[in-house]
């Protein structure tokens, strides 16, 4: 048999219409999928300026060089596997993988997934020539571990007109400078008459059309190109903004097509166009949003709570952003802060006022014990809005928690009495009251 808190609990939840807060995400673009150009520089702590791609030039440049690719993706949970070579990366995994090539591949790529490697974790790629009597090491290049993602990658490109001589490679991958994983591949010159393996135009890749541009991102190509010859703050701030409308758009397919990858390229242009304009409230704001659905852990927690901060300190005033991160709080069970935020925003504007909020607010003053608190803000909220019915519901209910019976009943009979009540309404107070009649003295 229920106890008398577990039954009154229920019909709390009931009454006050207990919805799912949902998200105050900023409406997404309406389109379909691309080729992305990803966002520059997102591999690593010492990354440079996020236009710039990570470019450790060796020593030698004649022998090329090992690039930590732009849309490098470090590791989520302990181990390098399922190695592959490949021609291309896209969409966060391998395209055209082989383990021969033609001498005129350039750059080749090294694709691997993570497994249990932690934040700061350096992971090393070392490339071989094995076609000599000692394998000779051709190049190497490394990276950091700074997100919560499941592979990576790193590709050696050849100066311009070069080509790869024909024999035996070798690439290892190391962790923290300790072995983890290997893998080999051939380059030779192609028999007459074998297929030959598909060019990057010649493989097929989801569209994204955001302004009636069907080959995808060339608005990005033009302002990179256009950045390198003048990056002014204001062509820094264009690529923002469009990096931001590509991560929005992104996140509509990703949530429609339950595609992790378009997710992660959605994160990576979130991320981004923070850096590139650090002072934009819903470049913060979304990039927190999305921290959130990357699922629980205390990391994602932290991240989306500073980005989601950051985005308020940046504008106090802007409602939506406070009840974003009243959102957050809430759903962590961080009941006052949540309070703080929903208090302060229904305080200055009251017409924000919601049934999904109040049942938030509701639970909230409920489940931390601050019935006081919920009373007094109730009925001031209710001097201003004594249509909100959702309020007057959830001031009786805390009013009954503080035995308050006079307050509690007088509110109930408010909403059974108001013609303009819904009929919804009317039911719960009905309920609520039968039910506090059964409730022993």
């Amino acid at each position: 048999m229920k106890s008398w808190r577990q039954k009154n609990l229920l019909v709390i939840l009931m009454a006050v219409c207990y919805l799912a807060m949902e998200g105050w995400i900023p409406a997404l673009a309406q389109s379909p999928t691309p080729d992305v150009p990803l966002p520059a520089g997102t591999a690593g702590p010492d990354r440079q300026p996020p236009i710039v791609p990570m470019d450790p030039s060796l020593q030698d440049p004649q022998k090329g060089k090992v690039v930590p690719s732009p849309n490098w993706l470090p590791a989520k949970t302990g181990r390098l596997y399922d190695v592959t070579m490949a021609r291309q990366v896209a969409w966060g995994r391998p395209v055209g993988p082989s383990t021969v090539f033609a001498p005129e591949v350039n750059p080749i790529h090294v694709w691997f997934k993570i497994e249990g490697l932690g934040q700061g974790t350096i992971i090393t790629a070392v490339w071989y020539f094995t076609s000599t009597e000692k394998p000779t090491e051709i190049g190497q290049g490394s990276v950091a571990v700074t997100s919560l993602f499941d592979w990576g990658e790193f590709n050696f490109e050849l100066p311009k007109d070069n080509r790869w001589p024909v024999g035996n490679y070798r690439v290892e991958l190391l962790v923290n400078g300790q072995p983890a994983a290997e893998v080999s591949f051939r380059v030779a010159v192609p028999e007459a008459g074998s297929p030959k393996p598909p060019t990057p135009k010649a493989i097929k890749k989801p569209q994204l059309d955001l302004k009636g541009e069907p080959e995808g991102f060339r608005e990005e190509l033009a302002l990179l190109d256009k950045i390198k010859k003048d990056p002014s703050p204001a062509n820094i701030e264009a690529l923002a903004e469009l990096r931001y409308q590509y991560a929005l758009a992104l996140t509509q397919m990703a949530t429609k097509k339950k595609d992790e990858d378009a997710f992660r390229l959605a994160f990576l242009y979130a991320q981004s166009a923070t850096e590139l304009s650090s002072g934009n409230a819903d470049y913060w704001s979304f990039l927190g949003q999305l921290y959130e659905n990357m699922g629980e852990g205390a990391l994602n927690e932290i991240m989306a709570e500073d980005a989601l901060q950051k985005a308020v300190e940046l504008n106090p005033q802007n409602d939506i952003f406070r009840l974003v991160l009243g959102k957050f709080y809430f759903r962590n069970e961080i009941f006052s802060s949540a309070l703080k935020q929903f208090e302060m925003v229904l305080s200055r504007n009251p017409k924000r006022l919601s049934p999904s909020i109040i049942s938030a607010m509701g639970s909230a003053y409920l489940f931390d014990s601050q019935y006081s608190r919920g009373v007094k803000f109730f009925r001031k909220l209710l001097e201003d809005q004594p249509e909100a019915d959702s309020a007057r519901l959830a001031l009786a209910i805390l009013a009954h928690q503080q035995k308050d019976t006079l307050l509690a009943t007088g509110e109930l009979n408010k909403i059974i009495t108001r013609s303009q009540a819904s009929q919804e309404n009317r039911n719960y107070a009905l309920k609520l009251l039968e039910e506090w009649k059964k409730e022993k003295p």
